[in-house]
């Protein structure tokens, strides 16, 4: 009994380890459609912070892996203790609002990854990208899929759908045309696995299943958009 018990467990742990490093790959997958853009460039990286410090020293925090690949980076976040405790550790950091930030500089590349969502006033927070890209430079955009089947079946199933802190959705067209409005042509669209999957929950699964099997403009969570100013 105590031999079945014990081999239950290690087959659990293995499970469990093989889905947290799925999740890993998925965390880089977004990075990896990023990369191209950020590499040798003057970037700014809006909402570093990414909710608190856990994730700042987790091994898939976003601005670390942007600073590893840029030439230059600073990144701002409405979080002032946390802020202030990332300039302690050395970065570029600085208290800003997503929707006034004004920094006097101007830069190559704009990232802000699952940040819109978040926002009272997106076209606010698109007017200040637009003020503080060079002419050339380019907004890089990930958010929450709208048209994912992830979410309605999540609705169905009496599961969480967005994080409680969401304030909007959008899909690529929505996304598109408030982009026109506030004098960007998108550039590109890419649909992104990001499941990120921490037990073997019946949510979690669904959530990993939804995401493989359809095609990834309705299946995949994240939606990233690049736009260039017009």
């Amino acid at each position: 009994m105590v031999l079945e018990s014990t081999l239950s467990n290690n087959i659990i742990i293995s499970i469990i380890r093989l889905i947290q490093w799925l999740d890993m790959l998925d965390n880089e997958a977004r990075y990896q459609s990023i990369q191209s853009y950020v590499a040798n460039k003057k970037v700014l990286d809006i909402g570093i912070v990414q909710h608190n410090l856990e994730s700042v020293d987790s091994d898939s925090w976003l601005h670390e892996w942007i600073v590893e690949d840029a030439a230059e980076v600073t990144g701002i976040d409405i979080l002032e203790d946390e802020i202030n405790r990332l300039q302690e550790r050395g970065y570029d950091a600085r208290q800003a609002n997503a929707e006034d930030f004004d920094l006097d500089e101007s830069y190559d590349v704009i990232v802000a990854g699952e940040l819109i969502e978040h926002l009272s006033n997106v076209g606010d927070f698109l007017d200040c990208c637009r003020q503080h890209l060079r002419e050339d430079g380019r907004l890089v955009l990930t958010t929450p899929n709208g048209m994912s089947v992830v979410f309605p079946a999540r609705r169905i199933l009496n599961y969480e759908v967005h994080n409680p802190e969401h304030t909007c959705i959008f899909d690529e067209q929505t996304l598109s045309q408030l982009l026109k409005r506030h004098s960007f042509d998108v550039e590109d669209v890419e649909f992104i696995k990001t499941n990120q999957i921490h037990s073997i929950h019946p949510k979690q699964i669904l959530t990993e299943i939804l995401e493989r099997v359809p095609p990834d403009r309705i299946s995949h969570q994240t939606l990233m958009t690049v736009a260039r100013p017009d």
